[in-house]
């Protein structure tokens, strides 16, 4: 390690006498070493020493060279980190929530929600007082996360002043030009981009990069036309079939570290909650759904935005009007996802599960577009529901009903398919008895039979 880094242990520990175990992202490191040694390195490398400060002080006590080769293991086995560069190792640890499964099952969610509700109420032996009606209250008030859009297209008015409320500058009546969201010593480490699903005013459905000058107006730099590659960044991109668009904050570290430290760990993703609050704020006052969303891929977002190295994306604002597409779908219908990266591999598809009755397999679609995956995996686990559901079926030969659509004209083998060995088959007998279902001949109207086995399956 560099003499000015900051050593800092990342891994817990259980340490056992002569026998240490870490336990790191990548796995469990086992060593053998005296346990007062790693008591001291474990207490001195707390990411506020420099490198040559410790050896100094543990040198006293242990021989400094075999000290330096111990640590220099674990700075490359990842159990010692350098704090100077802490935001990369600690978001390797969140970047990826496909990590990290529900570690409660959804009873004990409810109950955290439940309790959540109470937690922040008055108790009876505190003064309660009315807060003053005023238009921010009324804003806040209507304020609420919305998942279901119509797909309709927003004003361009709307969407400019929604995103000049999360970052644009201004000239204050004291002369200094400001942003419209505080930044820790206004360094201002976040960069916003916004992705179109919809035509909006003269802006095509593109990426774009969101600019801003010191007047109040607001710009935009196409970057590309692959929406759908920032669609297949989420875990469940369905959510974005209807919207609008998406707005994405990303924040670099890098900035605030110069003059902060670790501290900028902090204070950036605080700067994106007050981005993001504008937002949804300016939105309800536009008249404009939104859905905050932290569920996708870092990487895969990062990617589709050509984010600039030491940027990571904090936070993304669905946007769009209200009512839509997931409220047409059966109540009862269930969705799922397929992960939408596996290490570096990154597919240019999405993969839809659907299903309408438990009992059924589930269906799936693939697309480029996550929302035409949706559309086919949902069309295919309906038409397996109606399939499947068998209403009342008429019994009868062929030669007795009057309106029977003879299945010979519409499914046909040749005489030597029904002789092949294991051909499912056999040849239909007009005077054998079959199950018919209700049907309607699209040409005249007429009410007709058709053969069940050619509309249903168990």
């Amino acid at each position: 390690m560099e003499s000015n880094s900051l050593p800092l242990v990342r891994a817990s520990s259980i340490i056992r006498r002569h026998r240490t175990s870490f336990h790191t992202l990548n796995g469990r490191l086992i060593l053998e070493a005296p346990q007062d040694l790693v008591r001291d390195l474990v207490n001195l490398c707390d990411g506020t020493k420099r490198y040559e400060q410790i050896m100094e002080e543990i040198g006293v006590k242990w021989e400094r060279e075999s000290v330096e080769r111990l640590v220099g293991s674990l700075f490359d086995q990842g159990v010692i980190v350098d704090a100077r560069s802490l935001d990369r190792d600690i978001w390797k640890a969140v970047e990826n929530p496909m990590r990290f499964p529900m570690a409660a099952p959804e009873e004990k969610i409810s109950q955290l929600v439940r309790e959540a509700k109470e937690r922040h109420r008055s108790d009876d032996q505190y003064c309660v007082y009315e807060s003053q009606e005023s238009p921010l209250k009324r804003l806040l008030e209507c304020r609420r996360s919305e998942r279901n859009f119509s797909g309709e297209s927003v004003d361009f008015q709307s969407l400019i002043n929604m995103l000049w409320s999360a970052y644009g500058e201004f000239e204050g009546p004291d002369g200094v030009f400001r942003r419209t969201s505080p930044s820790a010593g206004a360094l201002y480490p976040l960069m916003l981009h916004i992705a179109l699903f919809k035509e909006t005013g003269n802006l095509h459905p593109a990426v774009y990069k969101v600019c801003y000058d010191n007047h109040g107006r607001v710009g935009f730099k196409s970057l590309s036309e692959d929406i759908d590659r920032v669609a297949r960044a989420y875990l469940n991109p369905g959510v974005l079939a209807e919207a609008c668009g998406v707005i994405v904050v990303s924040g670099s570290f890098t900035f605030p570290g110069e003059k902060y430290g670790n501290r900028g760990l902090l204070y950036v993703p605080l700067e994106a909650g007050h981005v993001a609050q504008n937002i949804l704020v300016s939105a309800v006052e536009c008249g404009v759904a939104t859905l905050e969303l932290g569920g996708f891929a870092d990487a895969l977002l990062a990617e589709a935005l050509e984010l600039p190295k030491e940027y990571k994306p904090l936070t993304t604002i669905a946007f769009g009007r209200e009512g839509g597409q997931v409220g047409k779908f059966d109540k009862n219908l269930q969705i799922s996802w397929a992960v939408p990266m596996s290490g570096r591999y990154r597919p240019s598809f999405s993969i839809a599960s659907a299903k309408v009755i438990e009992k059924r397999s589930w269906s799936n679609g693939r697309d480029s577009s996550p929302k035409l995956a949706l559309i086919k995996a949902v069309a295919e686990a309906k038409e397996w529901a109606a399939c499947g559901s068998i209403p009342d079926l008429v019994s009868a030969p062929y030669t007795r009903l009057e309106s029977a659509v003879d299945p010979r004209s519409i499914i046909r083998f040749h005489p030597a398919q029904y002789r092949t060995k294991g051909f499912p088959f056999s040849p239909f007998d007009e005077n054998a008895e079959y199950a018919w279902a209700s049907g309607r001949d699209y040409e005249t109207g007429e009410q007709v039979r058709i053969l069940a086995d050619h509309v249903y399956f168990p």
